[in-house]
């Protein structure tokens, strides 16, 4: 285990690059990820929203 404090580095056992999963279809989204996401619909509320 390295000490606080001390550099570490990690890497690959490959040398193919190893890209992210791809995500799933937008009506694919698994319930762990709460299912396929509500559609947006813009309304009035939208426009207030404070820009800093």
């Amino acid at each position: 285990m390295p000490e606080p404090g001390e550099r570490v580095c990690y890497t690959s056992l490959t040398d193919d690059f190893q890209g992210s999963a791809a995500l799933p279809d937008r009506d694919a989204t698994p319930w762990t990820h709460g299912g396929p996401p509500q559609e947006y619909v813009p309304n009035d509320e939208d426009a207030q929203e404070e820009w800093a």
